[in-house]
């Protein structure tokens, strides 16, 4: 929010931008406000440590070493809060006051501090004197505080009420479309009241009259501040990020109704008073003042007249220049340009007021490549781009945060990791829609809240106008209070209670399956140790399909058939082999029955890409005489010149290449062959010795490692399951768990839904992107029995529980965040200065002796969330937090839903909570997800 000093000048802006006076930048950084009337308080970025700058002399101090992520000013002194369960999270002040579970909602000119002593709770809400005195303000938590010194204050209500406290009238103001930041200052022997309304806009007026100015009906965060007896500013920025330019201001003289543009040409023009319920805006709001002088010549229809369109091809010193040739006494013209990486925008007018845009980096777009002509293969076409497409009648609503809108155990809509809620849109008889989550229509409660438990669209109340935009992005607006829905990012709240549009009321429609038909776009890339594409970060999930070039020579429709069943189940890619000596199975590009090998090659992977999935290419299986080297320059040579590198998840050099196999020198070689020609993540091979292959990788520049954990099964199987906790120890790569036990599986096998879930679950929370599924049948496809795994049969679909199994390993994605592979992994009983785990259970089991946990894995993100995996609770847990935790909900991991009592809780440090086990097999898991 802007602040005014008394002399009018205005500091701005919000963290992740720049903090600024006067729309000229300072310091990266959130200001806070005005200290006194030479010095800004601010967060610097990008630490967030509060420092202390002098417009006079624009010399910057620190006073103090704890980061904040809000803070306030005033009276000499500022005060910030930091969101964390650090040591020194809560309440920072230079008055001396520390308050380490407070939560900070404003400060008054007098250095006055309203603060709510518990920050997890809805209230009550003080106000600490610089004395020392303290009073409850109220007994609530309030949307807007303002302090106005004397223990006066004004507060705004979560549902839009208006409360003055203390020797202050109580105001008029408008109710309908809900009521935004009311601030008061005094001037012309009454009080006044600025606020933005969802129906009039940002209005201004008297405490007793309706009767004042409608300021703007655009987007406008305010604040006002008077500068005389007579005359008081409001400073308004158009964007809510209030960035250099965003910033314009108006003085109103009310004693004598006239208003001034003081950065435009400052000249005082009359201001008749209307009932901002019914007046038509005449002040255009940001410019250069209120409205052309009576000499200018009236604006005409503008003619734009471009010289040049060359951005296309974004090289240095490529322009796109045009300009308003038909109201020449404007001097409008605008060029856009590339200049050493970066695009920059000039704005520019006759009077100089015009604003010039941040540079910003750019890339080119990749190449769109639509899908090859799958021939006789599988699915539909994917179509011939990125294009999201349409998502059907029902779709989950994505949040700008990356999270999904879901239901709590109460049906209020929050966004989260957890399960994501199926969101339909019911056209209403009053030209708006009805919004459906999980069969219950969507209110707006009386705290804007939104909660899904109505059985229809009985009023306004049910009602939402969407406003649909590119790439399936939607804005929600509701019909009962004119505001737009808004995800709150800290406590995951969902609100009708926004003014304007921006990136938290933001929502994209997207697909509720993945896979399926619909491939994803672009190529595979790590982001950090996860991965992304076109579509943003994915957790991929894979399937072994070792047979597919074999299948789809000699065996098509046997391969087609299970190539649709995986398609269906939603895989994202398939592991295949492009050689291997297995008798009768044998793929083997030096015998003379292979002579179409490269053919077959090129059609496999255009047929598992048309029916939505891409491949993960494991080069070598072993078994013929066919030269490593010259393998990898024709596999990534054939994807290279066909255009496939997008239909690749990953390639790997060798299967188990201890056994027989390539060295770690050759599969050297053969790296440097593929990446020569494909710009995909690449790795050598696994089994064998981990270290040295990590070695080898870092070497070599690799982005990727494959690993085959021990597939051991103690503890009831539940050793399976921690392997991925070694994951976290494989940096800085991207790792992919290729062959985890599973149906069937040589050695030992697992085919128990929860287990197999919870395994890609810990592998991928400690930083193992991909995991696939790895069954008997995926090895051969020819029905044989195993010695050691027993019945493989030859089609997916007939392996035993093969329905649920899938249904958990593709569901469990619903609770695993996005990017949560670089998250820091935590165990329990770690202590500082590792990190420390939200809970620590009170016992751990082996064998057949003990209860509480197997393991209980945890990760914590730089953003305070947190997850936890109890995994194998035997008998009951009772888990202990380490620290302060608030929205901590705890999840079945195969039903993806909270477990009843444990939805939102907030949770001090010692508190317990306690969740129920199984027996000797300890088969139950649970997924809690937190906030610290």
């Amino acid at each position: 929010m802007p602040y005014l000093n008394g002399r009018g000048d205005v500091c701005h802006g919000v963290g992740g931008g720049q903090a600024s006076v006067n729309n000229v930048p300072f310091s990266a950084g959130a200001v806070c406000g005005w200290v006194d009337e030479d010095r800004v308080g601010y967060l610097a970025g990008p630490d967030g440590l509060p420092r202390l700058y002098d417009i006079t002399t624009g010399v910057s101090v620190s006073v103090g070493d704890a980061f904040g992520n809000q803070g306030y000013a005033g009276g000499g002194h500022l005060t910030w809060f930091q969101a964390t369960s650090y040591p020194d999270r809560g309440l920072h002040s230079t008055t001396g006051l520390r308050l380490p579970d407070a939560g900070l909602l404003a400060m008054g000119p007098l250095a006055a501090i309203c603060y709510k002593p518990d920050y997890q709770s809805n209230g009550p809400t003080h106000v600490r004197e610089l004395n020392g005195e303290d009073w409850q303000l109220t007994g609530g938590s309030p949307q807007w505080v303002q302090l106005l010194g004397g223990r006066r204050a004004m507060m705004t209500t979560y549902a839009g009420q208006v409360v003055a406290v203390n020797d202050i009238p109580q105001p008029h103001y408008a109710p309908e479309g809900g009521v935004w930041r009311f601030e008061a200052a005094h001037a012309g022997g009454t009080w006044w009241g600025a606020y933005y309304n969802g129906t009039y806009g940002l209005v201004f007026h008297p405490f007793d009259s309706f009767v004042g100015y409608v300021v703007t009906t655009g987007n406008a965060w305010h604040t006002l501040r008077a500068l005389s007896p007579d005359i008081i500013r409001l400073a308004m920025a158009r964007g809510e990020g209030e960035q250099p330019g965003d910033v314009w201001v108006r003085d109103y003289d009310v004693t004598r109704n006239f208003v001034r543009d003081p950065w435009g040409d400052n000249l005082w023009r009359p201001a008749p008073r209307s009932d901002i319920r019914t007046a038509i805006i005449t002040d255009p709001g940001p410019g250069p003042g209120p409205g052309p002088s009576p000499e200018d010549p009236p604006v005409k229809e503008p003619i734009v007249n471009v010289q040049k369109w060359t951005l296309n091809e974004l090289l240095d010193g490529r322009e796109f220049i045009f300009e308003d040739t038909n109201n020449p006494q404007h001097g409008y013209k605008a060029r856009v340009h590339i200049r050493d990486g970066s695009m920059y925008a000039e704005i520019t007018n006759a009077k100089g007021t015009a604003s010039t845009g941040m540079p910003r980096p750019i890339k080119p777009c990749p190449p769109v490549i639509g899908p090859p002509d799958p021939g006789p293969g599988p699915g539909p076409d994917p179509g011939p781009g990125p294009d999201p497409g349409p998502v059907g009648d029902e779709f989950w609503l994505k949040t700008f945060h990356g999270t999904y809108l879901s239901l709590d155990g109460e049906a209020f809509v929050r966004h989260g990791e957890g399960r994501r809620a199926l969101v339909k849109f019911v056209p209403s008889e009053e030209g708006a829609v009805g919004m459906v989550m999980n069969e219950g229509y969507t209110a707006v409660e009386d705290d804007t809240r939104l909660k899904a438990d109505r059985p229809g669209i009985g009023s306004a109340w049910e009602e939402y106008v969407v406003t649909e935009g590119e790439a399936n992005q939607i804005h929600l607006k509701s019909v009962r209070n004119g505001k737009f829905v808004a995800a709150e990012r800290l406590s995951h709240d969902v609100f009708a209670n926004r003014d304007a549009a921006g990136e938290w009321e933001t929502f994209t429609k997207t697909a509720p399956t993945t896979g399926g038909g619909v491939a994803r776009t672009g190529i595979v890339v790590p982001a950090a140790r996860a991965v992304q594409d076109e579509g943003g970060l994915f957790h991929p999930l894979g399937l072994t399909f070792f047979w597919a070039m074999q299948g789809w020579k000699s065996e098509r429709e046997h391969f087609l058939a299970n190539l649709r069943w995986a398609a269906e189940k939603g895989f994202d890619y398939l592991r295949i082999l492009t050689e291997v000596g297995w008798d009768g199975r044998d793929i083997d590009p030096t015998k003379p029955q292979w002579s179409d090998w490269s053919t077959v090659l090129r059609e496999v992977v255009d047929a598992i890409y048309a029916a939505g999935m891409r491949v993960e290419l494991t080069l070598i299986g072993k078994g013929t005489s066919t030269d490593p080297i010259w393998l990898a320059r024709e596999v990534s040579q054939s994807i290279a010149q066909h255009g496939q590198q997008h239909m690749v998840m990953d390639f790997e050099m060798a299967n188990e290449a201890d056994l027989g196999g390539p060295s770690i020198e050759t599969m050297r070689r053969m790296a440097a062959e593929v990446k020569a020609r494909c710009p995909n993540i690449v790795c050598l091979s696994s089994p064998g010795n981990t270290e040295d292959l990590l070695a080898a990788a870092r070497s070599s520049g690799l982005q990727g490692f494959t690993a085959h954990p021990d597939r051991g099964d103690g503890d009831y199987k539940w050793r399976q399951v921690r392997q991925g906790y070694d994951f976290k120890d494989y940096k800085p790569f991207v790792v992919w768990d290729n062959e985890p036990a599973g149906p069937a599986s040589s050695v030992k096998t697992n085919d128990n839904p929860l287990q197999l879930a919870m395994m890609r679950a810990v592998g991928v929370m400690c930083s193992g992107a991909g995991w696939v599924l790895h069954t008997g049948t995926g090895v051969y496809g020819d029905g044989k029995a195993h010695p050691t795994a027993g019945p493989r049969p030859a089609n997916f679909w007939e392996i035993g529980n093969i329905d649920a199994i899938v249904d958990a390993v593709r569901g469990i994605d619903e609770l695993l965040p996005e990017g949560v592979e670089n998250w820091q992994v935590a165990n329990t009983q770690w202590t500082p200065p590792n990190p420390v785990a939200p809970f620590q259970p009170h016992g751990y089991w082996e064998g057949d002796h003990g209860d509480g946990v197997n393991k209980a894995y945890s990760a914590l993100a730089g953003d305070g969330r947190v997850i936890q995996m109890p995994c194998g609770v035997r008998g009951h847990v009772a888990l202990r937090a380490s620290y302060n935790l608030y929205n901590v909900t705890a999840y079945n991991p195969l039903t993806r839903q909270p477990v009843p009592g444990v939805t939102n809780r907030s949770f001090n440090a010692g508190d317990v909570l306690d969740l129920p086990g199984g027996g000797q097999d300890a088969m139950v898991a649970y997924i809690i997800h937190g906030m610290r």
